[in-house]
């Protein structure tokens, strides 16, 4: 399982060395991350997000710290990525990184992703969100 994650990161960070086209504005890969604490607030759940434009990645063994640069700097437009840091659900599945875009993209299901949003965050104690620093 570790080496289909590295395989993967490694092809996200080939696709990364694409040039810009003049005019094309450079990517700025850099997130900001705050943690959710679901026991304080009102539950986050998969319902709240785009299913048309929320994708769910296949394993839950991933850092998201190098994760979402590599998939900014290939361009895709990321609005928000969630990834579970408390798990209460006792299941063998457990929770998977969720990554909203800012539109459909049909080449995240070649990065390893599925459509919609399937993470178990409702599961979560605690959760961080990934947003694009500005």
């Amino acid at each position: 399982m570790k080496n289909v994650v590295m395989c993967c990161l490694l092809c996200c960070a080939i696709t990364a060395c694409r040039s810009v086209g003049p005019g094309d504005p450079a990517p700025t890969c850099r997130f900001v991350a705050d943690t959710i604490h679901n026991h304080m607030n009102k539950p986050f759940s998969d319902a709240q997000l785009d299913s048309a434009r929320s994708y769910t990645y296949f394993t839950q063994l991933v850092s998201m710290d190098s994760l979402l640069p590599a998939l900014c700097a290939a361009g895709v437009q990321i609005d928000s990525a969630y990834c579970v840091t408390s798990y209460l659900c006792k299941d063998m599945r457990g929770p998977r990184p969720v990554v909203l875009l800012s539109a459909a993209d049909a080449t995240m299901l070649d990065r390893g992703f599925v459509l919609g949003a399937n993470g178990r965050l409702a599961c979560a104690d605690a959760l961080v969100c990934y947003t694009p620093a500005k």
